[in-house]
């Protein structure tokens, strides 16, 4: 009978196996440190262009910032203009409104019918004026002296009636059944009432009058505010 020794052979093939194993395993190492290394440069890459991205936004801030402050310059610029044309309209308009309030006390002297009174007609003298605006109303105190008590009176209803529209100044007596569009005097309170202190005048009334006025414009903003805002 013959034998055959296996040995040798086992050994042989279990030394392959080992070294196809170690291959493998060397060869997982290499894939792996291949793969890692072209990881990390593509990692390199995207770090470089985000590098470059944000020094690129930060030149655009930089501009941006400067173009951000001219334009703040010029915002200034024209408020501050717009500042002084305002005052400029202000300083115009409250001339020509104290011009035009002096017409209108004037006026109101005399009665309606009247038209223009002769120095002996005249029943009605002012004396001072005095004024104090606030929050687009104007105060005022009007000094004078009266024949007697009916022609302050009568001046007082004038003042109370007296009305202003955009076709101009109207004088709207009570019982006459005309309604005033925008009174231009209100409040019209009688606080003094006296025998006059000149001796030239110990016949004549001297009285104290207070009214507000209201501002051109302050009815346009009142009505702004309280209309409804358009959503």
């Amino acid at each position: 009978m013959i034998r055959v020794n296996l040995l040798p052979f086992r050994a042989a093939r279990k030394s392959e196996n080992v070294k196809r194993q170690v291959v493998v395993f060397l060869a997982a190492i290499v894939l792996f440190i291949f793969g890692c290394a072209f990881y990390a440069v593509f990692l390199m890459g995207q770090v470089a262009d985000l590098e470059t991205e944000l020094a690129q936004a930060e030149a655009d801030l930089v501009k941006y910032k400067k173009q951000a402050a001219e334009v703040d310059a010029i915002l200034a610029e024209i408020a501050m203009l717009e500042k002084r044309e305002a005052t400029i309209e202000g300083l115009r308009r409250s001339r020509f409104d104290a011009v035009k309030l002096l017409d209108h006390l004037t006026q109101l002297i005399s009665p309606p019918s009247s038209g223009v009174l002769a120095a002996k007609d005249q029943r009605v003298w002012l004396v001072a004026l005095k004024s104090k605006t606030a929050e687009r109303k104007q105060d005022l105190d009007i000094e004078g002296v009266a024949v007697d008590t009916k022609d302050v009176a009568a001046f007082m209803d004038r003042l109370e009636n007296f009305t202003e529209s955009p076709s101009g100044p109207s004088l709207a007596m009570a019982g006459d059944g005309a309604q005033p569009e925008i009174p231009y005097f209100s409040d019209v309170t009688l606080r003094k009432l006296s025998a006059s202190d000149d001796s030239a005048l110990l016949n004549f009334k001297q009285f104290n009058i207070h009214c507000q006025r209201i501002m051109p414009g302050a009815e346009d903003e009142d009505t702004a505010k309280k209309a409804p805002k358009k959503k």
